[in-house]
């Protein structure tokens, strides 16, 4: 089939991509595929602007960057289905129509659903919902939201969400059932290393990778991380990711005292992580949200069991032999750093690399969306 995502912004390395990691599984899969990268973002964001084509493994990209960023709504989307259009439009006049235009994310695919009024497609729509919904501030008013969640999500001849529970979500709130599938994870980067033996027996490291946002709660993993080692030497984390947090998270770490043991390393690439999961015994991610959790398994699959509180996605598919949930309970999230610490080597770290994979390697999660797509077009 020849397939259209319709992404937000995609990096200038090719990472963080939750839109592209899927183009590529499904170029994998025998797919013709093509990614038009809508980057609205306002003008801070430092990026050359205009329309360029580029290409990545299998995939072809055209990114449209126009500065945009958060001016009302309303002329958001008219400056943004325009341009929608005018590439849509470019691109089936180059390649062809297309058999499925699949838009990841609410506002992608209100411009979708506006814009297929316009474009001479007989495409069909496939909307991916990656996010709560409900947690959206940037919607002036209810009225206009309900009119850009029932279009979207109503014009699209199928809704998919990346949980069950973002799918209970979006049902009970606004009464669109979907089709369960799980993000992708790329399995050329994170795969099974076998425990380097560099490390000593004595000592545990844990790792963390998100934004640093209030969500990730990344100051309740450090405190107690901090309490549960008591600032051990011998027991060390690693937190990659940056965001607005940061000043303050460094601000804990000092008054805590666990300069030596807590390593804030910022913004790094996917390559990166990979390589200090070699290095790391659990993973460890205490979000009070998570619609998925992508950092999971990529943990998982390269070999790592996980600790997560119970915030949504990663109750279904954490299980005992994977790592633990924890709720919110300072208490229970140390207990739950020591036991695991403990019995680190207990956990067959090779068994959980083959259970991440089977569930969300490329090959898996292709296969699920082209059952979709044969189902509509």
């Amino acid at each position: 089939m020849k397939v259209c995502i319709v992404s937000r912004s995609i990096a200038s390395d090719y990472s963080g991509s939750f839109e592209l990691d899927q183009a590529c599984a499904l170029a994998q899969a025998g797919h013709e595929v093509f990614v038009l990268s809508l980057d609205l973002r306002s003008i801070r964001r430092k990026r050359k602007m205009g329309v360029y084509e580029e290409q990545y493994r299998d995939v072809k990209i055209t990114k449209v960057n126009v500065p945009l960023g958060a001016i009302n709504k309303k002329y958001f989307f008219a400056l943004s289905q325009k341009a929608f259009v005018k590439e849509m439009n470019n691109l089936i006049a180059k390649y062809g129509d297309f058999d499925i235009i699949h838009a990841h994310f609410l506002d992608n695919a209100y411009i979708v659903a506006k814009g297929m009024d316009i474009i001479k497609s007989n495409a069909r729509i496939v909307v991916t919902e990656h996010t709560d919904i409900t947690r959206l501030s940037k919607y002036e008013n209810s009225k206009f939201f309900d009119e850009v969640v029932n279009c979207a999500y109503g014009r699209a001849d199928v809704l998919i969400t990346v949980s069950k529970s973002l799918n209970k979500i979006i049902l009970d709130n606004y009464g669109f059932d979907s089709i369960v599938i799980n993000n992708v994870i790329d399995t050329q980067i994170f795969g099974y290393i076998s425990e380097s033996k560099a490390y000593k027996d004595d000592s545990v490291i844990f790792c963390s990778v998100g934004s640093l946002t209030k969500n990730k709660r990344m100051n309740l993993l450090i405190e107690c991380f901090s309490k549960a080692f008591e600032n051990d030497d011998n027991y060390e984390l690693y937190i990659c990711g940056g965001g607005p947090e940061r000043g303050k998270l460094e601000d804990e770490i000092n008054r805590l005292g666990c300069e030596n043991s807590v390593h804030m390393l910022g913004n790094v690439s996917r390559e990166k992580i990979a390589e200090i999961f070699k290095k790391t015994n659990i993973f460890v991610l205490l979000s009070q949200k998570e619609t998925f959790g992508v950092a999971f398994i990529e943990a998982m699959a390269s070999g790592l069991p996980v600790l997560s509180t119970k915030s949504g996605g990663p109750e279904e598919f954490i299980t005992t032999d994977t790592g633990r949930l924890v709720g919110d309970n300072n208490e229970e999230i140390i207990a739950a750093m020591r036991i695991m610490a403990r019995n680190r080597k207990t956990y067959d770290r090779e068994k959980i690399s083959k259970y991440a994979t089977d569930r969300f390697s490329p090959k898996a999660i292709a296969k699920s969306l082209t059952d979709i797509y044969k189902t509509v077009s």
